[in-house]
């Protein structure tokens, strides 16, 4: 599929119809129920429907190239195994089977955002199959997937337990697990109050956490540097500054550095792989992404996000301003983000985005399956993506946005009534046969997936 075809042209089939129901279960091109499905209304002890669940994610854990939908009750984790598109059942796209994983933590995820917003799915030793991760009361809990069922959760490191403080949103929300050093073994790294700390894996638990980062870098006091280093941020202060920070590779290494949004503009550390240490950071932009130039505001600093949109093979950050969307295009040479100050897609402005069950679900993502990142957001008719044209000489970075791409998940369809609707929109990759990605979320009737 090719990003330069109008986007009126890449509506997917219809992958199922039904009468017009209750919010969020509406009639809708492309995409349709899967929550009358077998196995969907049990949680192992008694009957459940599938949108009892909370905090709804998507992965690949068993390795057939599709996602597998997983959600969480209490301390009750359950997956359900998506159905491939050459299984032989009607509509595969808009279904997830009988076989599940599931496995009990010892303590309440669902109930308790300073655990459960930790929830991650990630590959822990490099097999292929997604395993889960998540923040408890005394340290980290993993659990391996071993092709059939989750293996039993067990603690990885007594480190970010609630005793240490980590429990405070300002610690918790800055947990990220990804493979920093780049080994094929996720990490996990988080802002503590003296900067970045990482527990780097050995396959079969996490290390002791050590503070990673330099001269105060992501502190709660801020940075200490002079010049290019300095930086006055105290990132514990807001969500703003905190919630912004990623980790993404801006220099075309290997390995994953730490960027997030300063008061004056996104902050980065390289990953240094010899000493596996952050070197001292700086800006990468200063003139865009500012607090005096309105970014504090949730709907701004909350859809900053990096990726490849270019398709250089270096990360850049995008952000949702008032006007639309602006990129700066990371030059690792230059230790910058360019061109930050350019409307790159007018679409996302206030005008059509303004509220946050829209723009909370901005994200970046290959809509297109070229390998190279595009803007997509839930919006009044449905999910509408401005598709990069990825490296060109000049002009605009992004397709214009002048058709919905997938028809549903839209204000019009009853998913902007409730975060349990909206909140659970999210890219996913549950058609191994087709490029890009496609979309699902939670309805009344159960989980709705397009059909790229």
């Amino acid at each position: 599929m090719s990003p330069h075809i109008p986007l009126s042209l890449l509506a997917p089939a219809v992958c199922g119809l039904v009468a017009l129901a209750s919010p969020a279960d509406a009639l809708a091109e492309d995409a349709c129920p899967t929550g009358n499905g077998v196995g969907l209304y049990s949680d192992g002890s008694a009957a459940q429907p599938v949108t009892a669940g909370g905090y709804l994610q998507f992965a690949d854990l068993d390795n057939d190239q599709e996602d597998d939908a997983c959600s969480v009750i209490g301390s009750y984790l359950r997956c359900y195994t998506h159905r491939s598109a050459y299984s032989g059942i009607d509509d595969p796209d808009c279904g997830f089977s009988s076989t599940r994983y599931e496995r009990t933590f010892p303590f309440n995820i669902e109930d308790n955002p300073e655990y459960g917003n930790t929830l991650s799915f990630v590959d822990l030793d490099d097999d292929d199959d997604a395993d889960v991760c998540v923040r408890g009361t005394d340290g980290i809990w993993c659990a391996k997937s071993n092709g059939v069922n989750f293996d039993v959760p067990e603690r990885w490191t007594a480190s970010y337990a609630d005793a240490w403080g980590w429990n405070q949103a300002r610690y918790y929300d800055t947990m990220k697990f990804v493979d920093v050093d780049q080994d094929g073994r996720t990490d996990v790294c988080a802002r503590g109050s003296a900067g970045i700390w990482c527990s780097f894996s050995d396959g079969n638990g996490f290390q002791t956490a050590s503070l990673r980062t330099q001269s105060g870098n992501f502190s709660n006091a801020g940075s200490g540097q002079f010049g290019s280093g300095a930086d006055q941020t105290a990132w514990g202060s807001s969500p703003s500054y905190w919630e912004t920070i990623d980790f993404a590779d801006i220099d075309d290494d290997g390995d994953l550095d730490v960027c997030g949004r300063g008061k004056n503009g996104v902050f980065c550390a390289r990953f240094n792989a010899a000493t596996k240490t952050f070197s001292p950071g700086q800006y990468w932009v200063q003139n865009q992404y500012r607090d005096d130039q309105g970014w504090a505001g949730h709907a701004y600093y909350s859809t900053i996000q990096f990726g490849d949109v270019s398709g250089d093979g270096l990360a850049d950050v995008c952000g949702r301003g008032s006007a639309g969307v602006y990129c700066g295009y990371a030059k690792s040479l230059d230790s910058e983000f360019q061109n930050a100050t350019t409307l790159d897609a007018a679409y996302f402005s206030n005008t059509n985005v303004g509220v946050e069950s829209r723009y909370s679900t901005l994200v970046l993502t290959d809509t297109t399956g070229d390998d190279v990142l595009d803007i997509c957001v839930r919006a009044y008719g449905g999910i509408y993506c401005a598709a990069s044209r990825g490296l060109q000489s000049g002009g605009n970075q992004f397709d214009p946005v002048t058709n919905v791409w997938v028809y549903n998940f839209g204000d019009i369809f009853g998913w902007g009534a409730s975060e349990d609707y909206w909140g659970t929109v999210q890219p996913t990759d549950v058609n191994a046969y087709e490029p890009g990605t496609e979309f699902c979320g939670m309805g009344d009737a159960g989980i709705w997936c397009s059909a790229n």
